[in-house]
């Protein structure tokens, strides 16, 4: 996400790599490598402060080819989740003016404003970049079911077995289970969840989850989403679940 921090006009623009990760996340300064741990496990993940500084540099250069006027441009990694730690080492500090968490967002652009004086962008660029933004713009994915013309009402609902390929599997006390091949299976509902969002939609609700997974409990979507770690929004019964 980039933002462009404006006075009268604008001063620098801010690229910002949003995640919402739940746990521990370590910052090392050999190799740049980020380790995420959770419930005792970790595991590797790619760096979302290098991840932003691509995101950084990809602007600098769309707005050199577009003809646009010299702009500093910041990026900052901003986790989303309150109750994730974020370490790094001691001798890492030049990293630490690149993270921050969602709280601490505001802070961290006022701190960079303090730097910038003097506007590099009048309102009639602002107007040039937002309208060439605006019209470069492309979707992530593509409508799959329109390219096929089909519906929603023709996607076979349920968990597929990930060695039969039944649908769809039954759910019985934390497993899945498929009734032709007996295979039993903890995570199989993973699957069926991303072909949702890339088939569907890419939020879903907890009783949509139910409908599609063939789960007569609430609590149990609850559970499940819930354990995916996946984005969300809105409160109770309004709240959605968006893909990562």
């Amino acid at each position: 996400m980039g933002k462009l921090a404006k006075q009268t006009g604008s001063t620098f623009a801010i690229v910002l790599e949003i995640k919402n990760i739940i746990g521990e996340i370590s910052f090392e300064k050999d190799f740049n490598q980020v380790t995420w741990r959770k419930n005792e496990s970790g595991e590797r993940i790619k760096n979302p402060v290098l991840q932003a500084k691509l995101q950084a540099s990809k602007l600098r250069n769309w707005l050199r080819e577009h003809n646009c006027m010299e702009v500093p441009i910041h990026y900052c990694f901003v986790n989303s989740n309150e109750k994730t730690f974020i370490r790094t080492e001691s001798r890492n500090e030049q990293i630490i003016h690149h993270i921050c968490n969602s709280e601490n967002l505001l802070e961290k652009i006022e701190q960079i404003a303090k730097y910038y004086k003097t506007d590099k962008l009048d309102k009639k660029e602002l107007k040039k970049i937002k309208r060439l933004l605006l019209t470069n713009h492309t979707p992530d994915t593509a409508d799959i079911l329109q390219a096929y013309n089909l519906s929603p009402k023709d996607i076979l609902t349920g968990v597929q077995c990930p060695e039969c390929s039944t649908i769809p599997m039954v759910y019985k006390r934390g497993k899945w289970c498929c009734s032709k091949c007996k295979v039993i299976s903890k995570s199989a509902h993973i699957q069926a969840i991303k072909d949702y969002f890339l088939l569907i939609n890419p939020s879903i609700s907890n009783s949509e989850l139910c409908q599609f997974l063939h789960i007569d409990s609430e609590n149990v979507g609850y559970k499940i989403l819930k354990s995916m770690n996946l984005p969300h929004s809105g409160k109770f019964k309004n709240r959605a679940y968006h893909q990562l």
